[in-house]
């Protein structure tokens, strides 16, 4: 027998132990995205206590893994300025967010930011970007390909889908989202096939791969979402021109970029002549966004606020009578500001849209210095770019999967950077960066804990109520920053009378959640209280929240006439006639006539002609 040589049985040893991270790399980043792509799918299932569950699922599975970097850390850490920016940006949100709020706590969507943090300090850990970027890379893919294998049974009817949309969603929020994920990994595939260097079938699979994705991003009929996968495909492909081609495409750039330009505006025109309401939707949206960012320019509303603070800008404009017939019809409930710079602007104020633009133009500017020596790091730019072009239109980064791969390719780029500090990663280092992680794991799982005990006071409601209120009261003293549950604990109440503590409750829900039910259920309480003053208030509010509903007017109405406030009353009636119909229904018809009859009694005038449709 030959003796076997050290030096070979520890490069050995040192190859498979590196291999075998690497896979468990690829393993954990496919688990985080399979999760978080999937979550959204309660937001449209309207269940009540699964819709506040994806926050807290990110940070603890986040943690987990952020937790086991730490731990198996070998060497030395780097800090580059793209860390620094980043961890600047990340701690002026929090700590914005928690001094906005005093002396209440934040919304409980800061848990989300600070999964990101984790998580973005878990794949600068990682160390994994291998000269050709490939091995985290499929972790994304393996995301990305369930997504669009569920996308595309939806289509074949072979899995539900949100009733009353247009398009396939996978497990997101809405099409248009599945369709910037379809994009973004649309480029990770082309990247993988420019650099294949494998077998056939390997080769085989990444076509077919492309062939699904490619047809899951067309059948989600998101418009942003083709013009955003369009550049980055071009931007991605650019660099690989021929030299004779780069030359030419040097001389004649600057005609070629006017001829860009004069083609994306046409091609953007032709979109928005085919959805004109929804653009115009959108507008009305950024007005009342700016609006927003007006009030509070320097540090923002808070980190989570927009989701709070817009229905009652919206309800507030439209109540001073700025709103056009045009406005009144595409209004709707929304909260999100359709462009992620205009939002990060209305949260963290002028300071905290500095910090994430820098952020960016630190990343494009390393890579542009080092673009030579790592070519490969264009699919990262491409995929930064893909996300932030459709966040012009759209909110991508509402989405935990798409934010998760928004970081990646940050951190991503960072790590082919020059590093500005450098410290040994010793035991005492990595117990301090320990304590925070695993404190951040266990108030996850307790909120992970008060979501379920609080699934199990809503089923218990109807034949244990003593027991389910009790449950409520527990659970209160953990979500009492979360607007959701106090909205349910507070409306439970009011459904039984409790008028005192369901009003102190549901006054708590309106620092974290606006939206009509909420304005309902408190004008009912302040109007059985006879304070009809701020019945009027939450009344107004619901109204104009949602401006295009009937129903509000119509109880708006109703509550006037029963208080003996006449004047108001016809005005609201008159309103509520000249108000434009976006979907007929005997309902509305209902309510305008209504309308009618009233201003006809109230003002001893000829009798209105009835609208029998």
């Amino acid at each position: 027998m030959h003796p076997v040589n050290k030096n070979s049985s520890s490069l050995i040893h040192q190859y498979v132990s590196l291999n075998i991270r690497c896979l468990y790399s690829v393993l954990s980043l496919t688990i985080v995205l399979i999760i978080t792509s999937s979550l959204n799918y309660f937001k449209f299932r309207e269940i009540f206590w699964a819709v506040e569950l994806p926050q807290y699922l990110l940070c603890s599975i986040v943690c987990f893994f952020t937790a086991f970097a730490i731990n198996f850390h070998k060497g030395v850490v780097q800090l580059n300025a793209i860390d620094i920016v980043i961890f600047i940006f990340f701690i002026y949100s929090i700590s914005s967010a928690y001094l906005l709020a005093s002396p209440f706590l934040p919304s409980d969507r800061i848990y989300g930011l600070l999964g990101f943090i984790a998580f973005y300090s878990w794949m600068r850990m990682s160390g994994y970007f291998s000269s050709e970027g490939t091995f985290l890379l499929y972790g994304i893919l393996s995301g990305v390909l369930l997504q669009a294998c569920w996308g595309l049974l939806q289509y074949l009817t072979l899995s539900p889908v949100y009733i009353g949309r247009s398009g396939i969603q996978g497990g997101f929020i809405n099409p248009g989202i599945y369709g910037c994920f379809m994009a973004v990994g649309l480029i990770i595939i082309i990247h993988l096939i420019t650099i294949y260097k494998g077998t056939k079938p390997g080769l085989i699979f990444l076509i077919t791969t492309t062939m699904l994705v490619l047809a899951a991003l067309i059948f989600s009929l998101s418009r942003t979402a083709y013009i955003a996968a369009l550049l980055g495909t071009g931007i991605l492909l650019s660099p690989r021109l021929d030299f004779k081609c780069h030359v030419w495409f040097m001389r004649f750039r600057f005609l070629l970029l006017g001829a860009f330009i004069i083609a994306f505006i046409g091609l953007f025109y032709y979109l928005w002549q085919r959805n004109t309401l929804s653009v115009s939707g959108r507008f009305l949206i950024w007005k009342i966004s700016f609006r927003m960012f007006m009030d509070y320019p320097v540090f923002g509303i808070g980190y989570g606020n927009f989701f709070t603070e817009y229905g009652n800008y919206q309800a507030a404009y439209f109540q001073s009578g700025n709103g056009t017939l045009q406005e009144v019809k595409t209004a709707g409930l929304n909260y999100y500001p359709f462009n992620e710079l205009l939002k990060v602007a209305v949260e963290n104020g002028i300071i905290g849209l500095a910090l994430f633009l820098w952020m960016l133009i630190l990343c494009i500017r390393s890579w542009s210095r080092i673009k030579a020596k790592y070519p490969h790091l264009i699919v990262f730019i491409s995929m930064l770019i893909v996300i932030m072009i459709f966040g012009m239109f759209s909110y991508p980064l509402q989405s935990d999967a798409i934010n998760c791969v928004f970081y990646f390719s940050i951190a991503a780029i960072a790590s082919f950077q020059m590093s500005l500090y450098t410290f040994n990663f010793n035991r005492i280092k990595k117990i301090s960066m320990l304590i925070p992680v695993i404190l951040l794991f266990g108030l996850s799982m307790r909120k992970i804990n008060a979501l379920n005990d609080w699934r199990k006071a809503q089923s218990s409601m109807v034949y244990a109520e003593g027991d389910a209120l009790r449950k409520y009261e527990k659970i209160y003293h953990v979500l009492d920053n979360n607007g959701a549950f106090l909205f349910n604990y507070g409306a439970l109440l009011a459904d039984m009378n409790v008028n005192d503590k369901s009003l102190n409750i549901l006054t708590s829900a309106q620092r974290y959640l606006s939206n009509p039910k909420l304005a309902t259920i408190l004008a009912i309480i302040y109007n059985r209280m006879q304070n009809y003053g701020k019945a009027e208030r939450y009344y107004l509010s619901c109204a104009y929240m949602e401006p295009k509903r009937f129903v509000p007017f119509n109880t708006l109405l109703v509550f006037y006439r029963n208080t003996g406030q006449t004047f108001k009353a016809q005005n609201i009636a008159r309103k509520i006639i000249d108000k434009p119909v976006k979907i007929p229904s005997l309902r509305i018809s209902e309510i305008k006539n209504a309308a009618r009859q009233y201003l006809f009694v109230s003002q001893n005038d000829k009798p209105p002609l009835l609208n029998k449709k």
